[in-house]
């Protein structure tokens, strides 16, 4: 996409071009300084002059590489083609696979991942590559029925235009590097203007310059505004400390009706780039994504939380979102996050993937899949928050790719999500012989978060865990990545259990039945997704049990319960060296000595179920403490229910 070279790339090379143009004798000079337009310029020259199929083979492949640093994917692919004339290089075949997925030649791709398997002898070395090429395939093939529309947006320009965002009063502010004038300076670097913000009315006719404190002779771009209107926060490309130039977020607080002077948020350092800032529905969390050497994977996403008037430090999103690959412009829309990102399992390039958080935490990011994607880039997904539902309509929006078919290298799209009635497939199970499913199994491992000796309910990767997925009698064991991430490819009949353990931590498992794996007719091989979230072994602390309710003034196991204890009996079973206590808590209503009896009874009802399914006795205890021990210390008579929720709980602890 045009903007990342001139956003992060063009910014860091122009800056070494002033310093170390005298320096730079070849194409490879040009491109270990980043200055990539430079390059190519001395690669094809060097092609041209070499004198035998290697050399013209290795300047053909960096030939690739720069125009992929540039994001012009099609001069890539060309150049790649050019590398594996007359040489035998599975390297650099592998860089041709990839390019031609990012160019939508998908059967050509799938030719050279065989071509490549067979060459090194691992018919499983590019299996999911070939699984997504089919998927993405077939979703180009499904597009018409997807009930998001695209069409060209008329305030595009032959540069590029990217990241809109639909202002209160119906305006639609963007990012371009088009000139806003004849006159107007251009950007060494590009050859088009400087990187602006631009405002397009709300009939979308006229383009004019965004007024105000934003637009200097820097680059500027993926402006957002806060929900109350109050604040801005846009990218600017500059250096302030005498390094390289690096793009950082900047806030613009109105007062009155006049925007303050922009400033660079606290939280931001002067070293890392930032991209692609979005606020909560709230205004209280801002999502960037942030480019941190320290992980070495690119791109990730991060948010910063408003305490008073204080942006907190980036946290890092977890290893469910953000992958080994570039994950970059999030946006909001009530409760779902949107997110590109160019990780192989989408179409090609930066494709746009959407999750949410719910009670495990965020769920495992769903591809939109064509239209919306493509094999190009796509990113910037963002809906009109006034629009209403009419006439089968159900929302509107923009997004930014540089897809073929566009007027410039990238072009803003406008969308509409239409809704559609989908006929469930019917299946012939008669005739099929063979139950089970081909499941491409993703596991995250976390570990509830320690602090100051205590349990907190937020979680955190766990590194290298030891994943156990027992299917069809078999048992595999699997060792996690650095952010607990497991994947595995198996047939799935009935059950599918998983156990996770890790050292520090209680084992813990899940079984999975087949008939919760949502079958999707367009892949060939179905994506299940699962997080597992393991107690730290941490003795004599209260672990709440969830959802173990009780009738008033009963103490007997509910049907609705079954399921968290049930939880609780793996756990015990999976760690057969460790002792409990059932300790269980009322609220504030009743009398203290009819609190304490019923409590004690409803403990006891829990270790009756935990005995009755082959628990030792030996290993528990328990105890009820009433209305002693609240969580929430509200008056009594003051208590909201949910306050009163929090105190009436079940909860176990770790005992020596």
């Amino acid at each position: 996409m045009g903007k990342q070279i001139t956003f992060i790339v063009a910014c860091i090379a122009f800056l070494y071009s002033c310093n170390q143009t005298a320096r730079i004798k070849t194409g490879e000079d040009a491109f270990d300084v980043g200055q990539y337009a430079v390059a190519v310029q001395y690669l094809e020259k060097e092609y041209n002059d070499a004198t035998t199929e290697g050399i013209r083979s290795d300047k053909a492949f960096l030939m690739g590489q720069a125009y992929e640093k540039m994001n012009d994917p099609d001069k890539a692919l060309q150049w790649y083609r050019m590398s594996v004339k007359g040489v035998n290089s599975p390297n650099k075949l592998i860089y041709l696979a990839y390019a031609l997925k990012n160019t939508g030649r998908y059967q050509e791709a799938l030719n050279v991942f065989d071509a490549l398997a067979k060459q090194l002898n691992d018919p499983n070395r590019f299996q999911s590559e070939v699984v997504s090429l089919l998927n993405a395939n077939q979703w180009e093939i499904d597009a018409p029925t997807n009930p998001f529309k695209l069409q060209l947006s008329p305030f595009n320009s032959e540069y590029s235009d990217y990241s809109p965002v639909i202002r209160s009063d119906g305006k639609i502010i963007f990012s371009s590097d088009r000139k806003d004038s004849e006159d107007a300076a251009n950007y060494k670097w590009t050859g088009n203007g400087y990187s602006n913000l631009f405002v397009a009315d709300s009939n979308l006719s006229a383009v004019t310059l965004l007024p105000g404190v934003v637009n200097t002779e820097d680059n500027e771009g993926s402006l957002v505004y806060s929900p109350d209107g109050r604040k801005m926060v846009f990218c600017k490309c500059f250096d302030r400390i005498g390094t390289d130039l690096m793009c950082k977020l900047m806030q613009s607080v109105k007062i009155g009706e006049t925007w303050a002077d922009p400033e660079v948020m606290t939280f931001v350092s002067d070293t890392l780039n930032y991209l692609g800032p979005a606020f909560s529905d709230d205004g209280k969390v801002l999502f960037f994504a942030m480019e941190d050497p320290q992980y070495n994977t690119g791109f990730d996403l991060y948010y910063s939380q408003l305490k008073g008037e204080v942006w907190q430090a980036p946290v890092r999103l977890p290893a469910i979102i953000n992958s080994e690959y570039n994950e970059k412009y999030a946006t909001i829309d009530k409760d779902t996050l949107y997110f590109s990102s160019d990780r192989p399992a989408g179409m090609g390039g930066l494709d746009i993937y959407k999750t949410y958080v719910n009670r495990d935490g965020w769920t495992p990011p769903n591809n939109m899949k064509a239209p919306i994607n493509s094999p190009y880039d796509d990113f910037g997904m963002v809906f009109d928050p006034g629009f209403i539902s009419k006439d089968q309509v159900l929302a509107k929006g923009f997004l930014s790719s540089n897809r073929k078919g566009g007027v410039g290298q990238d072009d803003i799209y406008h969308f509409t999500k239409i809704q559609t009635i989908t006929p469930k497939p019917e299946f012939d199970t008669t005739a099929i012989a063979d139950k089970s499913i081909l499941v491409k199994l993703i596991v995250y491992v976390r570990g509830f978060n320690v602090k100051d000796g205590k349990m907190s309910n937020s979680s955190v990767e766990l590194a290298s865990p030891t994943v156990t997925v027992s299917s069809m009698g078999k048992d595999s064991v699997l060792v996690g990545d650095k952010y607990g991430k497991v994947t595995t490819l198996l047939k799935v009949r009935d059950n599918l259990t998983i156990t996770a353990s890790k050292d520090g931590y209680l084992t813990s498992s899940k079984t999975i039945n087949q008939d919760v794996i949502r079958i999707d007719s367009s892949l060939r091989i179905q994506e299940f997704s699962m997080i597992l979230n393991l107690y730290p072994v941490l003795y004599d602390q209260e672990i709440v049990i969830k959802d173990i309710y009780y009738d008033l003034d009963k103490y007997e196991i509910r049907k609705d319960a079954v399921g968290s204890l049930d939880e609780l009996l793996s756990i015990l079973k999976l760690n057969p060296s460790f002792k409990i206590k059932i300790n269980s808590h009322t609220d504030c209503r009743g009398s203290n000595a009819y609190n304490l009896t019923l409590s004690g009874k409803r403990a006891q009802s829990v270790v009756n179920y935990l005995t009755s399914n082959g628990i030792s006795r030996n290993r528990l205890s328990f105890q009820g403490y009433g209305e002693t021990r609240p969580i929430a210390t509200c008056l009594c008579e003051k208590c909201s229910e949910e306050e009163h929720q929090l105190n009436r709980r079940t909860t176990f602890q770790l005992v020596r």
